[in-house]
């Protein structure tokens, strides 16, 4: 049926659609000038807005005052409340550091990762899926995690005593951005301590509050009546090249700088060069083209019944990077209809017993950032000697474990998820043996 979309004169002749836009379109312009009538009715005085916004509110005089009252300090001890504290602390334009309920620090999102928020992840709520920028840090609060080794602690005698709540029964949290103050106590412990805590912030000076730094300020008190020899002490692990392990040719390297009233550890990594040697041909071990994972031992339903074709993969997990059609990835193939279902299942896969010919082993890994909780293990006669993750990327990476202090050696590689929320999962595919360093970045 043919749809007339012409307008009509009071006559009944047509008036097709671009004449009218054009003639109402002029009238509007014109509008304005062709009146000098007011756009409002007033004139209006105070009592008419009065009317609409009276001047007595109807207020409670209790909540009126309540309002100029000064307000308590609110504290945190209960430890599950300090296990959901996050205050950021890092300063500026280095990236986020959290300070957490105990006083460790925690996130340390400072080495340039490619991802979208402090942890990326999607999370079932109401029977959908929640990605990270939806809310689902709401949902499911971040843990308070740091992907390297660093705290302080308290030396009295020949005890250590460490600043959290595994060193002492009674921590509070008392926030006051940007500073905090932790209390710690225990009845055991013959001193009390405090943590201030803060970013430099100077009102009206910036260049004062943009120091990338976190201030950590400890006083300790003897409580008891004898005298005690106390040292506060501090440990960091080399977090450079964190997240390049295994892909960088490099040594990492500390030293103690010190000058009048200042002590500081500086990290740094060094560039080695390597004699590659005698180049053998390459040994492909595994690239699961097939069907089943024949010769891998088999536990738990994470990895399905065997590698999944990049094809059937879903799509929100992208583009994995396998090097042929078929992969390892604990998501995609394990049974569930959500993200979080997939997430949740768990299990290994442990490949036969080999011996160890050539100076690296190499694959592709993806998946959860969870240290032996979603890896690939390296065991030699039976005992785990190497560990990689991925990097809470569905995108696999090539990368390595250095075997040369192993050849001759009988070796297994195992294949782990055994973490079943956010990240939950692995990727692993294309194992190769090799005298060649793939590709090695160099540190400048």
């Amino acid at each position: 049926m043919a749809i007339d979309d012409s307008c009509r004169t009071p006559d009944g002749s047509r008036v097709d659609r671009r004449r009218f836009l054009k003639a109402t379109a002029a009238t509007a312009a014109m509008s304005p000038w062709r009146s000098a009538l007011p756009i409002m009715a007033g004139p209006f005085d105070d009592n008419d807005y009065l009317r609409l916004i009276p001047e007595d509110k109807r207020l409670r005089p209790d909540w009126v005052r309540s309002l100029f009252e000064r307000g308590r300090k609110e504290v945190y001890s209960d430890p599950t409340a300090l296990g959901h504290i996050g205050m950021p602390i890092g300063g500026l334009f280095a990236g986020t550091v959290y300070l957490g309920g105990d006083g460790r620090l925690w996130l340390w999102d400072i080495f340039n990762r490619d991802q979208e928020g402090i942890a990326p992840r999607m999370v079932e709520y109401k029977g959908e899926q929640v990605t990270t920028r939806n809310g689902a840090n709401y949902i499911e609060p971040a843990k308070p995690v740091s992907p390297f080794q660093q705290g302080f602690g308290l030396r009295v005698g020949n005890r250590q005593i460490p600043f959290s709540l595994d060193g002492f029964r009674t921590v509070t949290f008392q926030g006051e951005y940007p500073r905090a103050i932790i209390r710690y106590e225990d009845a055991e412990a013959p001193v009390t301590a405090q943590l201030e805590a803060f970013s430099p912030f100077v009102p009206l000076s910036v260049e004062e509050s943009s120091l990338p730094a976190t201030v950590l300020q400890f006083t300790v008190r003897n409580t008891g009546s004898e005298t005690l020899d106390v040292q506060v002490y501090g440990h960091l692990q080399n977090p450079v090249c964190l997240d390049t392990h295994g892909r960088v040719s490099g040594r990492l390297h500390n030293r103690i700088v010190r000058q009048e009233g200042f002590t500081a550890l500086v990290c740094s990594a060094e560039p080695v060069e390597e004699d590659q040697g005698v180049i053998r041909p390459d040994i492909l071990f595994e690239d699961f083209e097939k069907d089943r994972y024949e010769g891998w031992t088999v536990t738990g339903s994470a990895f399905g019944k065997g590698p999944i074709r990049m094809t059937d993969i879903p799509d929100y997990q992208g583009d994995v990077q396998g090097a042929g059609r078929r992969v390892v990835n604990s998501h995609a193939a394990a049974p569930g209809d959500s993200v979080g279902e997939k997430d949740g299942h768990t299990g290994t896969l442990t490949s036969p017993d080999f011996t160890i010919q050539r100076k690296y082993i190499t694959f592709l890994i993806g998946g959860g950032a969870h240290e032996g909780r979603t890896c690939v293990n390296l065991l030699v006669d039976g005992k785990i000697v190497a560990s990689l993750t991925g990097r809470n990327n569905n995108r696999m990476e090539r990368t390595l474990f250095d075997v040369r202090g192993h050849e001759g050696r009988t070796a297994q590689l195992q294949i782990v998820d055994d973490y079943g929320q956010g990240w939950g999962n692995i990727g692993v595919d294309h194992i190769v043996f090799t005298d060649r360093k793939p590709d090695p970045a160099k540190l400048e």
